[in-house]
Formats: structure tokens, sequence, C-alpha cells
């Protein structure tokens, strides 16, 4: 026989406290779900005679977004006379290329953060429930809440319940994932609804109702839960993305520095050389040629600079 898991005895221990609540409108007694030793110790803070009943890991969510759809354009300044002028201006246009990509990506990026998703809120958490609320100790401090405080708990899936509650301008929506997550939900259905809920029993798949009441071990004699925290390295920053594009972008605009002197030296001089022919009889081809790519390096760096010029105002 396959050895439960604490996940398991979790559920059941679970299932047979909301039996004895169907059975028991004024049910006070002691709710027996685990040993006592093994319960975190926590200072009640939500109401006076509150309880502690059960403790476990827990990973715990938020609906939310990682940015506000704000981000910063960057610009490259022009230098427009003397020696600056030179090599200024040639800096310029290649970076203002780069930075034109890189303020449309970070368009991109913040569209792309602005949207809500499921995010870590306590990656890893220790959950106890008591009578009158939960509470989860984490290593920035602890967050509770009370019964009352909960707008609505919906179970989702095994193991995991979505909980609302209100913030300090809206509803905020939370997914909790621990042993003890339907524990959580059927307290809350018999403090917030009086136990009349149209899906308190939802939860509870066929297999668990084929095990009898109390034949099966305790709490935490079970195999491993499969929702202990596991170790995490630290979470990349936020930039990170950006530092490596600001890096990449700046190779590109030393390449241009490069590609571009040259086409500003010896463009102007193909043009002059082919007028100067010109002036002397020559129509071969080569003089046609010499003008014609002379001239359109020289518009093409032109159409660039305005290109550049325009989304450094745009971006401003």
């Amino acid at each position: 026989m396959t050895r439960m898991t604490n996940v398991d005895i979790a559920r059941l221990r679970t299932r047979d406290l909301q039996t004895r609540f169907d059975s028991s409108s004024d049910f006070s007694g002691d709710f027996n779900l685990m040993p006592s030793h093994l319960i975190e110790f926590v200072r009640p803070a939500i109401a006076r005679g509150e309880k502690m009943v059960a403790s476990a890991p827990c990973d715990m969510a938020i609906w939310d977004a990682p940015g506000d759809g704000t981000y910063y354009s960057s610009g490259v300044p022009v230098v427009a006379t003397g020696f600056a002028n030179r090599y200024g201006t040639n800096f310029m246009l290649g970076t203002v290329a780069g930075n034109l990509a890189g303020n449309a990506w970070n368009r991109r990026k913040a569209e792309a953060l602005s949207q809500k998703r499921w995010m870590a809120y306590i990656p890893q958490g220790m959950l106890t429930i008591s009578t009158c609320g939960f509470y989860i100790d984490h290593e920035d401090g602890q967050f509770w809440r009370g019964w009352h405080d909960l707008d609505k708990v919906d179970w989702i899936e095994p193991s995991k319940v979505e909980i609302r509650t209100q913030g300090a301008q809206n509803q905020v929506r939370f997914q909790l994932i621990s042993d003890w997550a339907e524990l959580l939900y059927v307290l809350w259905v018999r403090t917030a609804t009086g136990g009349h809920h149209p899906r308190k029993y939802d939860w509870i798949s066929p297999n668990l109702q084929t095990i009898p009441l109390d034949s099966y071990p305790e709490y935490g004699t079970g195999a491993e839960s499969v929702h202990s925290p596991a170790a995490r390295g630290p979470e990349a920053h936020f930039g990170q993305a950006n530092a490596n594009l600001a890096l990449i972008f700046s190779l590109i605009s030393l390449f241009f520095v490069f590609f571009l002197v040259p086409t500003l030296i010896f463009g102007p001089l193909a043009v002059w050389q082919s007028i100067e022919a010109k002036k002397k009889g020559n129509m071969s081809r080569r003089r046609v040629l010499g003008m014609l790519l002379g001239g359109g390096m020289l518009l093409f760096v032109f159409v660039l600079l305005i290109a550049g010029l325009l989304g450094y105002v745009s971006s401003m």
C-alpha cells in the first residue's frame, strides 16, 4: 500500500472536521488535526480566545502587475560645431539608432509588465490556521487575516485556494498553496456563511470518501509534503534585460562610429571628384557610379540623422 503523504492526511483531517461541523451546529471541541507540538507558536492577534489548530509550509501568490506601464527613454545630445561636430555627430548618428530601438523595446517591455499575472508574494512561508483566521510567518515578517477580513475564498484545486480581501484602494487577490488550504476554506465557509455554502463539498474527491473516519495516521508522520518550500536562489533584479540591452546598443553605437566616419569623409570626396571629372568632360560610367554611391551614402546618413532627431524628440 502506498504510504500516505501529509497532504493526504491533512485533507482527510479536514474532511472529518467538516463532518463534525455538519453534525453539530455549535461545535466547540478540540479540533485534533495534528500533534500540538508540531503547531507553530504564534501570538494571537485577531481575537481574544483564539486557538491555533494547524501549521504547514505554504506559498502565496498575488494577482498583480510587475510594472505600471511607465518606462525610461534615453536620448543623445547633438553637438553642432567645431571638433565636437566632426566626431560627436558621428557618435550621435550611431547611438541614436540604438536608442530608438532601445526606447521601442522599453515601451513594449513596459506594456508587457503592466499586464496582471500571478506573481510570487510569499514564496516561502509557514502557515498557521487558528479558530479566528490565519497567519503566515515569512522572512520579512508576518501576514495575517481574520475570517471576517476575507471577502471571498474559493477552492481552486487540491491544496490551493484563492482569497479575496480588501487592500488600501481596491480588492486584492491571493492564491495560497499549502497542505491545510482546504482547512482554511472550510473554516471560512463555516464562519462567513454559517456552513451554508453551495460548493462547500466540492473539494472532497471520491477517493477521500472511501477512506473510513480516523483510519489514517497523524499529520506529520506521512511522506514529505509536496508543498514544502524549496531552496531558492536570489531573484533577478528588475532591469537586468535593460542593462544587457544597454551594453549591446553601446557596442552597436561603437561600430557605427567607425562605420560613419569613412562615409562622411569619402562620400563628399567621391561627389567632389565626380563633379571635377564632369567639368573636364569625363562622362564615363565610373564617374556616374562614383557620384551615385558617394551621394547615396551621404543621403543615407542624412536620413538616419533626421530619423534619429525625430526619435530623440518624440522620446523626451
